[in-house]
């Protein structure tokens, strides 16, 4: 786990890309496996050029990855990114790693079209936007050449970001990318199995605890099932849901992630709220119900492009609730509340994870792995579940002691009364 979370391998003396080109002819792979191939490529903007058609156009460069918005043009566009690789013929099952580019594209192995994702076109009527990354693999023949053109087509007239605006390219031994892959999805994979399990426990726990109108297992299984959903799809992940639904469409998909990630921040203030309701303010309770509707309603009536950039307030809306939280986790603290210390270190390391998931998708910092988010909500869901289970098992406990003092009160008052019938039974026989 700590191997997937942390900042991208970088080698002190790897090799560059400078002006579009990369030397990795002396680079050992079985020492290294894995480099990064971020920094300037080749850029055409406006252009859905071919391989070929390269080398007789004058380049700019770009740096990758760095979304078109920050480039300076418009995020509605398509271009053309083209890196050249100088290798020697004695590396051998190389691959590149890409992470999500937004949001259809082509991918060239030289002259060979090895990936599309969605369909590439010069607007809105002929683009169909696509929704994941891909691992190429750097043909034997392409390294024997000793040189090798990597050309990509990208379209964007959907997603607020265009381009390469998130992540990492790795290039480096072919097995040891798919192993990190499976790593991966191997861990998001156990999170999902966890909450599943949670979710379910919680939602039968609710129903037979209705009557006691505690509806904080209730929030804790509707907060499971949206990490679920959010764990499957995010584009910072494996994507597991492709292997089930491979044929999902984009608007589909980034509009339930959307939701589900929107919908977190009313149902986790409520289950705080549920959970220590003398701590907490009902006023706050609502604002935060309203902006999470809000925002649940904006992904639902605009298009991606416009709702995407709802995101900046879903920030702010959330760095407000993780306070709010931690407030009233801490007052509960102070007035000696079971479960708050434990709430509050989950509390804390989602907070920390999510920002760092943050910072990763604003490109501030890059990381392998940016799951993060969902690491640190199942990381605080465990908690919470610790404590929930904690709460109920001495509730039954305590339901246990009063029924034994009370069948204990019932033979004393029977044997009290047993005792005065005794007595005037006597009395009437004198």
């Amino acid at each position: 786990m700590l191997s997937l979370v942390g900042c991208k391998p970088s080698p002190t003396q790897a090799p560059k890309v400078e002006k579009g080109l990369i030397d990795i002819g002396y680079w050992n792979f079985e020492k290294e496996p894995i480099i990064t191939i971020d920094g300037e490529w080749k850029f055409y903007w406006n252009e859905l050029l071919q391989p070929q058609q390269i080398s007789s156009l004058k380049p700019y460069y770009a740096s990758v990855p760095t979304s078109w918005g920050r480039l300076g043009y418009p995020t509605k566009g398509y271009a053309t990114y083209s890196l050249d690789i100088r290798c020697n013929p004695y590396q051998h099952n190389l691959a590149i790693l890409f992470p999500n580019i937004s949001t259809a594209y082509k991918i060239w192995v030289n002259n060979e079209l090895v990936r599309k994702v969605g369909h590439v076109g010069s607007n809105s009527k002929s683009t169909i936007p696509g929704y994941r990354g891909s691992l190429i693999h750097l043909p034997d023949k392409a390294i024997n050449s000793k040189y090798i053109r990597i050309t990509i087509q990208v379209a964007n007239f959907d997603h607020y970001r265009g381009g390469f605006y998130q992540g990492t390219i790795l290039l480096g031994n072919l097995q040891t990318l798919k192993s990190r892959l499976n790593n991966t999805r191997s861990l998001e994979l156990l999170e999902v199995g966890s909450l599943t399990f949670m979710m379910l426990y919680h939602f039968i726990l609710f129903f037979y605890l209705y009557k006691r109108r505690d509806y904080s297992p209730l929030y804790l299984s509707i907060i499971c099932f949206c990490i679920i959903i959010r764990t499957l799809i995010v584009n910072v992940g494996s994507q597991y849901w492709y292997e089930v639904f491979p044929n999902s469409s984009y608007y589909f998909l980034i509009t339930l992630e959307f939701v589900v990630t929107y919908a977190l921040i009313p149902f986790m203030v409520m289950f705080v709220h549920a959970l220590f309701p003398q701590e907490s303010s009902k006023k706050l309770i609502r604002i935060f119900q309203a902006t999470g509707l809000l925002l649940v309603l904006t992904v639902l009536f605009t298009p991606s492009y416009v709702f995407g950039h709802s995101l900046y307030v879903f920030y702010i809306a959330s760095l407000a609730a993780y306070g709010f939280q931690i407030y009233v986790v801490t007052k509960a603290f102070h007035r000696g509340r079971s479960g708050a210390l434990t709430l509050q270190f989950g509390f804390l390391i989602s907070l920390v994870l999510s920002f760092l998931e943050v910072a990763h998708h604003n490109a501030w910092i890059a990381l392998t792995y940016s799951n993060l988010a969902t690491l640190g909500l199942f990381l605080f869901l465990f908690f919470q579940s610790f404590v929930i289970s904690r709460r109920f098992a001495t509730a039954f406990a305590q339901a246990e002691d009063l029924t034994n003092n009370l069948e204990k009160k019932v033979k004393e008052r029977t044997e009290e009364l047993k005792a005065q019938n005794d007595m005037v039974a006597r009395i009437n026989d004198s």
